[in-house]
């Protein structure tokens, strides 16, 4: 415990954490109880959508299906303007995936589908900016190979498949994107009794979304994700979580129609890192609580914020329940995100609040 206390704090250390743009992070109800501080434990099938090296450590087949359900409460004060709320109801996400790693073989498969990428801002008092809304939906595909009883890699191949709606000055904007790709590398060790490290590198990809009012074409960002779990007996895990994301490389939002640029949306991001720590308590056979807590910051730069993502620094905290019943094991989890408020310039000057909740159920079968 000792040496996992100096590695924490040498990972506070390290850097700013993030959860930014339009990134939506929860791919389980089990993941988000810990507020995502989950790729170096990935020990059930949501695994899949996180760390699927996970998987070799798992029964020989599983699946599992849940959603999250967000709601939001944020505006922006502008000087001598007042209050401007913003009205875009938060999509909810669904998830499902499903795995086969028999036991007297070295490779498995798994196949998964998800949402990474989720906003809906509705600005109607914020002149220029009015609609946003991305949704994203990703289809994977991987395979899984166990070294030995103490390393697995992965790796897989990623589908995205878009839709968009932006309204701005008086221009109307509504398209998808049917195909694009990407790719992710995944690992899991485990040196001794107790103590894991995962580690999950995934590609970005170029969307080119078309429809009613132009093209937007969006670079979705390239992202690392580490981790290292360390049991205290048999009933106590920690686990702390970083997760670099390169916003960066996504620049532009615009939407351009026979050349013209009808909705210039420009970009100005910046690379962010997550921090979670999650602890799971196992209080009594096949039941778990889990608590979780996240620093956050802001992919949007003060001197340059787009209403369109309008993402915040905050906290995040987290609690979630899981347990057999009926036949199969469910979790539940809720969080809460905290958002100080923030003042900005720029064309969008003001100062904006946020508040965030979510709620997270998820059923699995292992076999």
């Amino acid at each position: 415990m000792k040496r996992f206390t100096l590695l924490a704090l040498l990972l506070l250390a390290s850097g700013e954490a993030a959860a930014g743009a339009f990134a939506n992070t929860d791919r389980s109800a089990s993941a988000m109880g810990l507020s995502n501080a989950f790729v170096a434990t990935a020990d059930d099938v949501s695994a899949l959508g996180i760390n699927p090296a996970g998987i070799a450590w798992q029964s020989p087949q599983g699946f599992m299906a849940g959603t999250s359900i967000r709601y939001r409460n944020s505006s922006v004060q502008r000087p001598g303007l007042g209050v401007a709320p913003n009205t875009g109801v938060p999509d909810n996400a669904l998830y499902l995936y499903a795995y086969r790693m028999p036991h007297d073989s070295n490779f498995g498969y798994g196949i998964a589908t998800d949402q990474p990428y989720l906003v809906n801002n509705h600005w109607p008092d914020l002149a220029g900016s009015s609609d946003t809304l991305l949704d994203v939906r990703r289809f994977s595909g991987d395979g899984i190979w166990a070294l030995d009883s103490s390393l697995a890699l992965g790796a897989g191949l990623d589908g995205y498949f878009a839709r968009a709606e932006m309204v701005s000055n008086g221009q109307r904007f509504s398209g998808r994107d049917k195909a694009s790709f990407g790719g992710h590398l995944s690992a899991m060790w485990k040196p001794q009794r107790g103590l894991s490290f995962g580690g999950t590198l995934r590609s970005g990809s170029n969307l080119s979304v078309s429809g009613a009012g132009g093209t937007m074409k969006l670079r979705l960002p390239e992202s690392l994700a580490v981790g290292v779990a360390i049991d205290s007996g048999d009933t106590l895990r920690s686990e702390i979580d970083l997760e670099w994301t390169r916003w960066s490389a996504t620049r532009s939002m615009s939407v351009v129609k026979n050349g013209v640029t009808v909705q210039p949306r420009p970009l100005k991001l910046r690379d962010t890192l997550d921090l979670s720590y999650g602890l799971t308590w196992s209080w009594a056979e096949k039941s778990t609580l889990r608590f979780g807590y996240s620093y956050l910051q802001a992919a949007n730069r003060n001197d340059s914020l787009n209403p369109g993502i309008a993402d915040q620094p905050g906290h995040r905290l987290a609690m979630g329940l899981g347990g057999d019943m009926f036949g199969a094991h469910f979790d539940f989890a809720y969080s809460y995100t905290h958002c100080a408020k923030r003042s900005v310039s720029g064309p969008y000057a003001g100062n904006y609040r946020d508040r965030q909740q979510t709620f997270g159920i998820s059923a699995s079968n292992f076999y």
